[in-house]
């Protein structure tokens, strides 16, 4: 060992040079400075420093290498106070000190510094000296890192555990095959009635669950490894402080949790109690961070002490992540440091990408108008110790949502608030749903208002047009008075056609196919359309000259036309053309709406409007599908059009391009030839009748006393009665009888019951059912059937069919 030694001539300093120095001074020398861990030496009654260059990073470069020999007492002047009584403690004999991650503030690299070290001091024996100690080795390891590290960890885990315990939904991890409780939260403890659960298989703490199958979808999560959701279950739930069972209805997730393997270890368990439909939903959620890698001589002892721990964060971190419920966790200024999993997967944003930025300026928000504004007020509310719950409708990559959205505030020890949680819940499919409901009600109780107007309606035109028809075949007055007649007897036909579509609008008219003028149908419909769609609509009619007849319902298919009529004029807010042409076409194969080779009447409803992207016409004929928002439409229109078209053997297509406008086709079957023209003259021959003795039964006395003058004035001899009751009495007192008339709809016994009854007394005698509506329900597919308002050929014709 030369003179020089650690970058410093010693020939001139109080220790002399190094081949002066006691051999125990020499050979500890040797020994630190071939050693890789940080040691230093203090020696001699000065104290003077000596330390090897694993130690250099610790002392600082503005200390080195002017700290070599000096007295260790003005290199750690600032120190002193706390490493100087250790010193002298093993100077003056005492025994060897181990010292764990004691608290030193030191100033190095420029900065005051908090650091955390290790270390043990032992005495350098010397015989020359003073108490047989020539100094003391310092062995030393800074573990700032691992403390800083560890106490991290501690308060992670408390965070994490209270919001777990602070949750409104109940929760419990089970292990094992048996379902053991491995934790419980108070709010899963509350829901069992207060057991002791944990420790305790589920067969144990419930066996009435058991009882309901609640162990067999255990078993099969645990079997398949597949989570599943239950909504709505049903459970009966014994109090063991009371005895006393309830029924309750519970929302449920079970979610598989899995070993480092892939196996299944456990099963999570999720639940809301939604009896009292509160949607109000929790998760624990756990901020993850790195552990800083801790120093290689205390990585076990940390990793002992941690574990417990890092258990906790990773069973927290499973009910955050695994919760089909949004879930974040803000800073109180609103920072957002942590989203789950099913969070993100709805705003279809990674979370490198919005960890760091306001909660509000994330992309749940910015894409909707005055979100951000609404998020900023809620976000400070919750700093404050508030609690904010409201229903919001959300614009997402995926299109408009509604979310039941909360934020709460989450409180330390001392109760301040150290962060703030958002929640939600999507509910669109249920405010869907529920909106659906309203509209079909609305439109359920607009057709009963309807239809009972309609059938009314139809009891005041019987008589009516009964009698304007005696009048016209009679020849009745001047010339003037028949045309006046003439008149009525129009407006009363024109009454009738619209108290077949309020009854079509009310759906209380079954579908009547028959061979339909499809040229003349929609010719006809130009005028309703254009007072129905307005001034700003302009409408074009193109009916081919050769059309055919086609097999539909009149009333159902003028319906039709009508909705996508409606329809069209709600694409163009701004006015456009609608166009509506009629062809036949031929299919021979391949056609989209699947038809049969054949001749087919395509009518074409054209618009100018906005026009559909690819995902609406996708969805487009699915009942309660619409575009037009909450209350703005039933979503039924085109679903209806495609419906009747189907039931006719034809079908529907529709077209469209965004910008430019849609196109939607029904194609109606051709009916075999025979012209409407023929139809019309056959209901208008009076065929020849085999006259005889009628009881006619109708409550309504105007429509009774104008059916008795028709069926007087063709030759039959009438008996009329009020009821059906009255009519019974009549034919068990021999009234003749050859054929019963009788109303449907009455008090007290129907017509269908009228009939039933006079089959049982006399079989042989035919009936003939009169109705307001054009109402089947009830009435046999063989009973003869005639709808009011009807002329008297309509009368003969009927009754020359019953008697044939």
């Amino acid at each position: 060992m030369g003179a020089v030694i650690l970058g410093r001539d010693w020939s001139g300093s109080s220790l002399g040079p190094p081949e002066q120095w006691p051999q125990p001074l020499r050979i500890a020398v040797r020994l630190m400075l071939n050693s890789r861990h940080p040691m230093y030496i203090f020696w001699g009654e000065e104290g003077s420093c000596l330390y090897n260059d694993a130690y250099r990073p610790s002392i600082g470069e503005e200390r080195h290498p002017s700290s070599v020999g000096r007295p260790a007492r003005e290199v750690w002047a600032e120190i002193w106070d706390i490493i100087g009584p250790q010193i002298d403690q093993i100077m003056a004999g005492g025994p060897a000190t181990w010292h764990e991650n004691q608290l030193v503030p030191i100033t190095r690299h420029g900065r005051r510094e908090d650091v955390y070290w290790t270390y043990s001091y032992g005495p350098i024996d010397d015989p020359a000296a003073r108490n047989g100690v020539g100094g003391v080795l310092v062995i030393c390891s800074e573990t700032t890192a691992a403390v800083l590290a560890q106490k991290d960890l501690a308060a992670q885990t408390e965070r994490q555990q209270r919001l777990f315990e602070q949750a409104p939904s109940f929760m419990a991890m089970l292990e094992g095959p048996d379902h053991r409780f491995a934790f419980a939260n108070p709010a899963y403890r509350r829901i069992v009635g207060g057991r002791d659960v944990v420790g305790r298989t589920v067969a144990e703490v419930l066996p009435e669950a058991v009882e309901q199958g609640y162990l067999d979808r255990l078993n099969q999560v645990f079997g398949s490894g597949k989570a599943m959701v239950f909504t709505g279950a049903k459970f009966e739930v014994t109090s063991a402080s009371t005895g006393l069972a309830s029924e309750c209805f519970l929302d449920f997730v079970y979610q598989p949790i899995t070993g480092p393997n892939g196996a299944v270890t456990g099963v999570f368990v999720e639940g809301y109690d939604v009896t009292e439909r509160s949607l109000a939903e929790q998760a624990v959620r756990a901020s993850e961070q790195r552990l800083h890698e801790l120093n290689a001589s205390l990585e076990q002892r940390v990793a002992e002490r941690s574990a417990d721990l890092l258990a906790r964060e990773a069973r927290l971190r499973t009910v955050f992540e695994t919760s089909y419920q949004l879930q974040g966790l803000l800073a109180l200024d609103g920072t957002l440091l942590e989203a789950n999993a099913t969070s993100l997967a709805v705003i279809d944003t990674p979370l490198a990408e919005i960890v760091g930025k306001p909660f509000w300026e994330t992309p749940w928000f910015t894409a909707t108008p005055g979100m951000p504004d609404i998020m900023r007020a809620a976000v400070e509310e919750a700093a404050r110790g508030e609690t904010v719950r409201e229903e919001l409708s959300v614009l997402v990559p995926g299109g408009w949502r509604v979310f039941d959205f909360s934020i709460r505030p989450i409180r330390g020890t001392d109760g301040s608030v150290i962060a703030i949680v958002p929640e939600a819940v999507d509910i669109t499919e249920r405010r869907v749903a529920e909106e659906s409901l309203r509209q079909s009600q609305k439109l359920e109780a607009m057709g009963q208002l309807t239809g009972g107007v309609a059938h009314d309606f139809n009891n005041l035109l019987t008589p009516i047009i009964g009698s304007l028809d005696m009048l016209i075949r009679g020849g009745v007055g001047t010339e003037r008075e028949r045309r006046l007649i003439a008149g009525g007897m129009k407006s009363a036909e024109r009454a009738k056609i619209l108290v077949q579509r309020l009854l079509a609008f009310a759906r209380r008219q079954p579908l009547q196919v028959d061979a339909v003028d499809v040229a003349r149908l929609v010719t006809g419909m130009a005028d309703l359309l254009a007072s129905t769609l307005g001034p700003r609509i302009k409408i074009g009619v193109d009916v081919a000259a050769d059309l055919p007849a086609a097999k539909a319902d009149p009333n159902q298919l003028e319906m039709a036309i009508l909705n996508l009529s409606v329809n069209a004029r709600d694409a163009m807010p701004d006015g456009g053309t609608l166009s509506i042409s009629a062809r036949i076409e031929g299919v021979s194969g391949g056609h989209p709406a699947k038809l049969s080779s054949g001749n087919y009447v395509r009518i074409s409803v054209v618009d100018t409007g906005a026009g559909m992207d690819a995902q609406i016409l996708r969805h487009a004929i699915e009942p309660f599908f619409s575009t037009k928002g909450i209350g703005q439409g039933t979503g039924l229109g085109l679903s209806m059009a495609h419906g009747l078209a189907a039931q006719l053997g034809g079908g529907l297509t529709i077209a469209s391009q965004l910008g430019v406008g849609t196109e939607i086709d029904l194609w109606l079957p051709v009916c075999p030839e025979s012209g409407p023209s023929e139809l019309v003259a056959a209901q208008i021959r009076q065929p020849a009748l085999s006259v005889g003795a009628v009881l006619l039964v109708d409550d309504e006395e105007l429509v009774r006393n104008s059916t008795a003058d028709m069926l007087t004035e063709l030759g039959f001899a009438v008996s009329e009665a009020s009821s059906a009751e009255e009519a019974l009495r009549m034919i068990d007192t021999g009234v003749p009888i050859d054929i019963l008339i009788t109303d449907h709809l009455m008090p007290g016994m129907t017509g269908v019951d009228l009939v039933s009854a006079l089959r049982e007394r006399r079989p042989d005698i035919p009936a003939l059912i009169i109705s307001g509506f054009a109402e089947r329900k009830g009435i046999a597919s063989d009973l003869p059937r005639l709808t009011k308002p009807f002329r008297q050929a309509d009368l003969a014709a009927v009754l020359n069919r019953l008697q044939n």
